[in-house]
């Protein structure tokens, strides 16, 4: 069945159904993996009522729940089925979701909407997909707002989440096939483009917001536009608690040992909470102080360029 009845029936029922979003303003945050998204996400879920009491909603429509929710337990997946949007051209989960959020930001009286979705962030050319257009012209007005982070460390984080999701390559392997993830001007251009008299790239320094007022407070204050933080709910547990680099290559061991059977998550539990695992000793990076001093020389010229862009310097010591 061709796209094209389906996407003009969305387009039409979804024009009827949103008039609320063209009186609001979205913060789409879309990121990166591994800049305190799961820390703001469970800030601001926790927060709900208060916000909307300020007149922001973070809306329920469209949260990723239970296998959805993310590899480690308390980790959330954010509004993962918006993210979906970005990256396919499904014009009828879209002639779905709009309508929802319409109604769910209309009862609660809100006229500002945050979708935080890191998952978008992935996407490759949402620039070059009609439904991103069509999605981000059902608002008033959108704010895209992303946090980037000192490459070396960015990469190494995030390579230790993907072990948790299953990763059996090793980190040199996993560093040269997806060299792509490390071209930040370039992925920021496509989320650019996407943007006009309505709709702007905010982009701002995970690590220079952590040294500050903190990130959820440079989050409101900054990203939002200077609301006031909700109180910080401080808990035991971490939802991303860091690898060192002895229990990632553990964990790569098993996911390695585990990819042709059921790698279910209570075998995966059991794995990281053993004591045999939690004992292991090691750096908590992968790269000798040599290798990170020549790694980072190769974005001297995308550091440039997003000084120049953003007013930002990543490599600032």
């Amino acid at each position: 069945m061709s796209k094209l009845p389906v996407r003009i029936a969305s387009q039409a029922l979804s024009a009827f159904q949103t008039g609320w979003l063209r009186q609001s303003h979205l913060y789409l945050h879309i990121g990166l993996h591994k800049t305190g998204t799961t820390y703001l996400q469970q800030q601001i879920s926790a927060a709900r009522p208060d916000l909307r009491e300020e007149g922001l909603i973070f809306p329920t429509t469209g949260l990723g729940m239970g296998i959805f929710a993310g590899p480690r337990q308390g980790k959330m997946a954010g509004h993962i089925h918006f993210g979906h949007l970005f990256g396919n051209e499904d014009w009828a989960q879209a002639g779905h979701l709009l309508p929802l959020l319409s109604r769910e930001a209309r009862i609660a009286k809100c006229r500002r909407i945050l979708i935080s979705v890191e998952n978008a962030s992935y996407v490759r050319h949402p620039d070059r997909n009609p439904l991103s257009r069509h999605v981000l012209g059902k608002f008033g007005s959108v704010d895209i707002l992303v946090y980037l982070r000192r490459w070396d460390r960015w990469i190494e984080s995030l390579y230790k989440e993907r072990l948790e999701g299953g990763e059996t390559r090793d980190f040199p392997t996993f560093l040269a096939e997806e060299a792509w993830l490390l071209d930040f001007p370039a992925r920021l251009a496509e989320w650019e483009r996407l943007c006009g008299p309505r709709i702007r790239l905010k982009v701002f320094d995970y690590d220079t917001a952590r040294r500050g007022a903190g990130l959820l407070g440079h989050f409101f204050t900054e990203a939002l536009d200077g609301m006031t933080p909700p109180v910080e709910r401080r808990s035991d547990k971490t939802a991303n608690p860091s690898l060192n680099a002895s229990q990632s290559e553990a964990l790569r061991r098993f996911n390695t040992a585990e990819r042709k059977t059921a790698r279910s998550r209570e075998k995966i539990d059991a794995f990281l909470n053993s004591a045999a695992f939690k004992t292991l000793e090691g750096s908590e990076g992968f790269f000798s102080e040599a290798e990170r001093e020549t790694f980072l020389a190769r974005f001297a010229d995308q550091n440039r360029q997003i000084l120049a862009r953003y007013d930002i310097d990543l490599l600032e010591p």
